[in-house]
């Protein structure tokens, strides 16, 4: 039974990351490759709860990871037999070893100098717990659809599913299903105070945005009178069926504070009933359920 599988350790996140950084790889001219650099962690609603405490520490060890494939990719692949016979020869005459014959170069390359890392859980009923899904791109395919209009568009994805079953044979399922179209969202509110006074958002979509009213944008579904230190798409809000838990995300370019917390942008944040956000610290939402 898909339920009996345990949540993937932080270990197997990291390491099915690395993987589909090195299966993502694509030839760029004769004489260099590019790896991925943005990647999207999936992960069962269960196990991203579960894990969400630690997000900070495992982005750290991701990047440290990804890190040091690549300079191991680039290592493996100068040593040519060329090479590895000058140093053979340097090693019995007990000279030093080269550090390059010519120019060593470094083979796979990435188009800026970070790695961009998101996790999100998977809205699929069907989905194990100990599912990782990993979604690699050459380019930063992402945060919000802003980027996407700007040009930057995903080369190539990857979805690579990873189990970690219990007394099982480890089989793997197909790739993430979409959600059913109308799921019953439950009683919860939004009060926050604005330029415009005291006010109740009453929420019945399963996905909205907040954000600074733009009379030019449409997409705003609590649109906030306030500076501009609070982004036109502040945070995106998703309701998840199978937890019955509400997740909001920073996309903005001055942040969200949740319970006096700044929170990390780019990652989904469980809300619980009476929860206070922080817009930049210009307004305050108080999150009832």
């Amino acid at each position: 039974m898909q339920d009996t599988f345990r949540r993937p350790s932080a270990q197997e996140i990291v390491d099915t990351v690395a993987e589909a950084m090195k299966n993502g790889a694509e030839p760029f001219d004769k004489e260099a490759y590019l790896v991925p650099i943005h990647f999207q962690v999936l992960l069962h609603p269960t196990a991203y709860k579960e894990i969400a405490p630690t997000f900070s520490y495992l982005n750290e060890r991701i990047r440290a990871r990804l890190d040091k494939e690549l300079r191991a990719m680039n290592l493996r692949k100068n040593k040519t037999p060329l090479v590895r016979m000058v140093r053979g020869i340097s090693r019995f005459w007990g000279k030093p070893e080269p550090a390059t014959i010519g120019t060593i170069k470094e083979v796979y390359q990435r188009t800026v100098a970070t790695w961009y890392l998101d996790i999100h859980p998977v809205y699929d009923a069907d989905t194990p717990l100990g599912y990782i899904g990993v979604k690699a791109s050459l380019h930063r395919d992402k945060a919000d659809e802003r980027l996407g209009e700007m040009g930057h568009q995903p080369t190539r994805n990857l979805v690579t599913p990873v189990m970690a079953p219990v007394g099982s044979s480890g089989n793997t399922t197909p790739a993430v299903r979409s959600m059913p179209a109308s799921p019953v969202i439950p009683t919860a509110f939004l009060e926050y105070t604005d330029l415009a006074g005291r006010q109740t958002y009453q929420i019945v979509k399963q996905d909205f945005i907040i954000g600074r009213l733009d009379p030019g944008s449409r997409r705003v579904d609590v649109a906030l009178q306030t500076n501009g230190e609070v982004s036109r798409e502040h945070i995106r809000v998703h309701f998840t069926p199978e937890t019955n838990t509400f997740y909001f995300k920073d996309t903005s370019r001055f942040g969200t504070y949740l319970n006096h917390h700044r929170v990390e942008s780019g990652h989904w944040h469980p809300l619980q009933s009476g929860d206070e956000l922080s817009l930049a610290g210009q307004v305050q939402l108080i999150f009832r359920m």
